[in-house]
């Protein structure tokens, strides 16, 4: 049919297909690690960051520039485990979503910096991301109030919605809430329950807004950063396990 007999009540789209060629992916999921023994353990090394810098109380800390922190985090019982896990899972996602060849790697060559944060209810992050990393990702210790908010890295899908700040929810994405409008999300906030986990592309852009109530409870966390652009023989926390004996 030429173009010209098209009649005006026909629905005829041209033939086509539809490339995504931008696009973010996400990956959550779900641990069952002990939320009372990992908020004990966290306790326990930020009471002893007190008593190393003469502090009285440290209500909101993140070890990430604390090397001595994170290496008695290292040396946790269950720490091994909660690596091991995250590189395996680290390893599904960059080989299903970027086509990435995994089967030369072992866990040992994978580079996984974690840190832990504790933070009360005046504690808020400001928008960043994580440079010198692949895929970063944080684990949920308890339940709480204090939703993370990422921001869509297509900086013009921010001004395609017109100022709109429509709530949009999708039914198979529970506890995100989106901003914007359907098609054109400027950012979304995940409230997050305890053992659930995210791992998103370290470029993305992200932070942890202000809590909006006093009563806001304590929000215990741990973060990390997965790469694995050399060889890092890392025999203590990772091992000889070869991910070609899975993939060939």
């Amino acid at each position: 049919m030429k173009p010209s007999q098209i009649k005006p009540t026909q629905y005829s789209p041209a033939q086509h297909r539809v490339m995504n060629l931008f696009p973010t992916p996400f990956l959550r999921g779900q641990l069952g690690f002990p939320e009372n023994l990992l908020k004990k353990d966290i306790d326990k090394l930020i009471s002893s960051v007190s008593k190393r810098d003469g502090k009285d109380k440290l209500s909101d800390y993140t070890s990430y520039f604390d090397q001595d922190i994170r290496d008695a985090t290292h040396k946790l019982p269950w720490f091994t485990d909660f690596a091991n896990i995250m590189k395996d899972t680290y390893i599904e996602f960059i080989r299903t979503q970027f086509n990435k060849d995994v089967s030369h790697l072992n866990r040992s060559d994978i580079h996984f910096f974690a840190w832990i944060n504790r933070y009360e209810s005046e504690h808020q992050h400001d928008i960043h991301n994580h440079v010198d990393s692949y895929i970063s990702g944080t684990y949920y210790v308890n339940d709480t109030d204090r939703p993370i908010k990422f921001w869509n890295p297509n900086m013009a899908a921010q001004y395609a919605h017109n100022g709109r700040e429509d709530v949009v929810q999708f039914d198979d994405l529970p506890n995100m809430q989106f901003t914007g409008c359907e098609g054109f999300q400027s950012d979304m906030m995940f409230q997050p329950s305890a053992g659930d986990f995210l791992l998103w592309p370290s470029y993305v852009m992200h932070s942890v807004p202000p809590s909006t109530s006093a009563s806001s409870s304590t929000r215990y966390s741990i973060s990390f950063n997965l790469k694995h652009t050399e060889p890092m023989n890392d025999t203590e926390h990772g091992d000889a396990f070869s991910y070609g004996n899975v993939f060939k």
